[in-house]
């Protein structure tokens, strides 16, 4: 996959002609909403006057505090604010980096993982009620068939907000989901789950993640030296059906993009592997290609973090060293049907 600076000079030479239009109407929008606000400054200020020079009564200050913004707000969001942006710098530009990340890749903005994969990554226990998602991309990663989207996985709970006369909905997962299929089936399930509990509770909660027995035993990682290796320690919990092939199939090089994507990410990281599939969760607050409409479309650093995100994740796959974690634990694929979803 092409490097970050590579991404540069493609944004430069090919990108920037499309985004000018863009950028020129984010410019325009942001110009009126603040003549809009210096309007509704200035009306306040008016009122502040008429009540010094005692032509109106005081009582009318808190009535034009209240009343003026919201107006004002309405009135730019309804006359100004151009809410197709974000959907046409999709349409524009997600396509493009996606397919300069590998040409194979295939973008659907409106498309998403369909249930089945989430489900049987056994990630999440919970059974949701809602669940949707965007920004699909599907391909191949270094041989591998792959797809990706974002989610929003909620279920709905029986406790009624009284104010709202409604059911809480609560979030099970949102953030971006992969899935890539293996050329074989791995042996042993193996969990790979950011370790929360040893952060908030330290030792003790490390003692905790050790005993959990709901995904498999607890596997202790190892550096090249036979010592723990701490950082991956202290970020993520393993468990697997076989704790040796589990240690196995995780190695060093493995190890460390986890721990990059974490930390490029922010965010929680888990992965498992069940069967020929390798499923991996990024919870995320904010969508992964939701454009920052205070920010500068012709910024190439900030357009470079879009594709600065989805490099580090597909980096996941490349550097999976399946031909060293199949041999230690893998079995042949006979008889299984091709995935239609994959084809």
């Amino acid at each position: 996959m092409k490097d970050l600076e590579q991404f540069d000079s493609f944004f430069n030479s090919s990108m920037t002609p499309q985004l000018m239009a863009l950028e020129k109407r984010r410019t325009e929008m942001k110009e009126m909403g603040i003549r809009v606000l210096f309007i509704a400054i200035s009306i306040v200020v008016i009122c502040w006057a008429l009540v010094f020079m005692e032509i109106i009564s005081w009582y009318f200050i808190p009535v034009v505090l209240l009343i003026t913004p919201a107006l004002a707000y309405l009135y730019y969001k309804s006359k100004y604010y151009d809410n197709e942006i974000p959907h046409d710098f999709k349409l524009a530009s997600v396509s493009q980096i996606v397919q300069f990340a590998d040409p194979s890749l295939i973008y659907d903005a409106d498309k998403f993982i369909p249930f089945k994969h989430f489900r049987n990554s056994q990630l999440y226990m919970l059974t949701p009620d809602h669940y949707t998602g965007d920004d699909y991309i599907k391909g191949q990663i270094d041989g591998m068939p792959m797809m990706m989207s974002e989610l929003l996985v909620q279920y709905e709970s029986d406790d009624k907000d009284e104010s709202k006369k409604k059911n809480n909905w609560h979030t099970i997962f949102k953030g971006l989901f992969l899935v890539i299929q293996l050329p074989q089936a791995i042996r042993s399930k193996t969990f790979v789950m950011t370790s929360e509990l040893s952060k908030t509770l330290g030792h003790a909660g490390r003692l905790i993640e050790e005993g959990e027995s709901l995904r498999g035993k607890y596997v202790t990682q190892y550096d090249h030296v036979a010592h723990p290796n701490r950082e991956f320690r202290d970020n993520f919990a393993v468990y697997s059906e076989n704790p040796i092939l589990g240690e196995r199939m995780l190695t060093e090089r493995f190890r460390e993009e986890l721990l990059e994507l974490k930390r490029n990410a922010n965010a929680p990281v888990h992965l498992s592997l069940i069967g020929n599939k390798l499923c991996v969760a990024i919870e995320r607050k904010k969508d992964f290609f939701e454009v920052d409409m205070k920010k500068s479309l012709l910024d190439g650093a900030y357009i470079g973090s879009f594709y600065k995100d989805l490099y580090y994740v597909f980096s996941i796959i490349e550097n999976l060293d399946v031909t060293d974690m199949l041999y230690k634990s893998a079995e042949k694929l006979e008889g299984e049907e091709e995935d239609p979803d994959f084809i």
